[in-house]
């Protein structure tokens, strides 16, 4: 016979399960948490701001694009077989010819008149020794005999000890090299057996820098009087004036680019460099900065990047994703210049297409918000010639300055600031139009020296 639990057993029974409950709902509240915390960590490397590392999905539209008529070769990659190839070939100063001594077999001397040239191959060295190069330069000082005035050579005003070969190469290693002053120091000793210190090697790029005061000024005009202009800007740290952060700009075209450091990130220095009434169609991402700025190109590189964030969310945001890429893709077609008619319009209405898809998901409203206020600017392109669709130029460009920063940590004066925003203006222009950087600085030294003659 089962017998009935009392009322103080049941009540135990009950004060049990409550524990239990309580336990679990802790358990709950703490696993939902560390998902939390997991999903940031993840949207950090998977947000809509960080480049992917796999294949965009616009690319991946772009082949949906392609003619189907297109036939597939089935053919590997890559030349045909028996193709000759190419390989570097330098002028040579010096020919060596690898006679055969012997055979191999019986090891009977081989006269150098029966044997025939098969072929050449070059190897390439540098010079056994590098040595420096001291100049001593005496000044003299005298009185005029004629009028009595006091006369004296010119005295080393150059800020630097270098002559113009080591400040082009110090340079060189600074900006194309991304090296550190100390990494400088044990470079130029490691090979010319000579020890310069930090601070002189300091000096000497704030000397380069001031050359190219004026490179980097008529670099700035360029950029800023261009009637396309991409600009962004990162921050950069900063150890002076009780502050701990500043912002670097750019302004670029395909053939300038010109570095600000700016004390922040607001309105107020976008507007210091471009006119806020202009006439220049600046390609920008969706910052609040330019919020006012009347011809915007918006940037369709970050909204792919939000949509492709969407897309591994749900179906709708793959579908949403997938309309928007083939959407670029055809655009992207019609640019610079074919532009046929209609295509603002397609472009439009596809678009709101793409609105109309909208449901209570809030990241879905949230995109849609965006993708609403910025559809006009998606779109700005294809009424003005030679405006690209992205903003990846500019993003390019800063990753110079990105790497800068996670080398050399910060700025810690004005005088470092200038050293940074010169050499990257100057290098990274000449870089953009194929110069030698270290031949192109050699010139302005060469003329700077001229002048101050």
């Amino acid at each position: 016979m089962c017998l009935k639990p009392t009322y103080e057993e049941l009540e135990l029974i009950v004060v049990n399960q409550a524990r239990q409950i309580n336990e679990l709902l802790e358990i709950i509240d703490s696993l939902t948490k560390k998902v939390e915390t997991l999903e940031k960590l993840l949207n950090i490397y998977n947000g809509p701001n960080t480049p992917s590392s796999q294949v965009p999905g616009y690319k991946k539209a772009k082949k949906e694009h392609e003619n189907p008529q297109k036939k597939i070769s089935g053919k590997k990659r890559g030349r045909e077989k028996g193709h000759k190839g190419t390989t570097l070939v330098l002028e040579p100063t010096k020919i060596v010819n690898d006679y055969i001594p012997e055979c191999n077999d019986c090891h009977h001397s081989i006269a150098k008149n029966i044997q025939k040239h098969y072929y050449s191959f070059q190897e390439v060295e540098s010079p056994v020794e590098i040595k420096l190069d001291v100049i001593q330069h005496n000044v003299f000082k005298a009185i005029c005999p004629n009028c009595g005035s006091k006369e004296e050579t010119d005295k080393n005003n150059k800020g630097t000890i270098f002559g113009k070969n080591m400040r082009s190469f110090v340079s060189l290693l600074y900006e194309v090299g991304r090296t550190p002053l100390s990494g400088i120091s044990q470079i130029i000793e490691a090979f010319l057996k000579q020890k310069f210190s930090e601070s002189m090697i300091y000096k000497a790029l704030y000397a380069n820098a001031i050359v190219l005061d004026k490179t980097v000024n008529e670099i700035k005009k360029e950029v800023l009087a261009s009637p396309t202009i991409h600009v962004d800007e990162t921050s950069y740290p900063v150890i002076q004036d009780e502050r701990n952060l500043g912002w670097i700009w750019v302004y670029a075209t395909k053939t300038a680019v010109y570095f600000d450091f700016a004390d922040t990130r607001g309105k107020k220095e976008f507007e210091r460099n471009i006119d806020p009434g202009g006439s220049a169609v600046i390609t920008v991402d969706g910052y609040n900065a330019y919020a006012s700025y009347p011809l915007k190109q918006r940037c369709w590189a970050h909204v792919l990047r939000e949509s492709k964030a969407l897309s591994k969310k749900s179906d709708l945001g793959w579908n949403i994703h997938n309309l928007l890429s083939s959407l670029f893709v055809s655009i992207q077609e019609t640019l610079p210049t074919k532009k046929p008619k209609g295509i603002k319009k397609h472009g439009l209405s596809k678009i709101n297409e793409i609105l109309d898809l909208r449901n209570e998901d809030a990241q879905i409203i949230a995109f849609m918000d965006k993708l609403d206020r910025a559809k006009i600017e998606l779109l700005t392109a294809i009424d003005h010639d030679y405006v690209e669709l992205t903003n990846n130029l500019a993003e390019r460009l800063l990753r110079s300055i990105v790497i800068q920063r996670k080398i050399r940590g910060s700025v810690a004066s004005e005088n470092g600031k200038k050293i940074l925003i010169n050499h990257a203006t100057a290098f990274q222009t000449w870089k953009l139009n194929k110069v030698n950087p270290y031949e192109e600085f050699l010139k302005l030294l060469e003329n700077n020296n001229a002048s101050a003659a």
